[in-house]
């Protein structure tokens, strides 16, 4: 029996060997994550200081006597991020605009986009060409008939003007 005990003991004090090995290599990876969790939680910290802003405070007038493009741009800039349509519909009602439909503010970003290009839709949400990169389009020159009207009347100036114009 003392062979049976002795072999019992051995196992028992192998196991528990095991054990200790085992339970160290626990406290080891406990603490390594516990230190990856720091570092990534200051990391997550810091970015969420960086993308997260609280949201621009909208007085009762704050877009009070502008356009719906222009109350749009700016309540663009004071949120500095993507807006849904229905969003700014919401923001400019709250700041002293006339409620407006979804697609009567749709139409009017559109054309704003379109036209002076200072706000862009990015996958249905209305935001600054500025945060993509991009500039804002310079607005068109004169369209040719309004220019090619403006020389036909400088050219009809000129010929009233010039002696050889007038008859006697």
């Amino acid at each position: 029996m003392s062979n049976e005990q002795n072999l019992f003991e051995s196992v028992i004090a192998a196991l528990e060997t095991r054990r200790a090995q085992v339970n160290a290599e626990i406290d080891a990876d406990i603490a390594k994550l516990l230190e990856i969790g720091e570092r990534i939680s200051g990391v997550l910290a810091l970015s969420s200081l960086a993308t997260l802003s609280t949201p621009a405070k909208i007085e009762k007038d704050t877009f009070y006597n502008m356009t719906l493009p222009d109350a749009a741009r700016k309540f663009l800039s004071m949120n500095q991020k993507p807006q849904a349509t229905n969003m700014i519909i919401d923001a400019l009602e709250q700041g002293g605009l006339k409620r407006t439909t979804y697609a009567s503010m749709y139409a009017s970003l559109s054309r704003r986009e379109n036209n002076v290009g200072d706000i862009v839709n990015v996958n249905g949400d209305w935001g600054l060409p500025e945060w993509y990169g991009a500039k804002p389009k310079k607005k068109p020159e004169e369209s040719l008939p309004s220019a090619a009207m403006e020389e036909q009347e400088e050219a009809a100036e000129e010929e009233a003007a010039s002696p050889e114009g007038k008859t006697a």
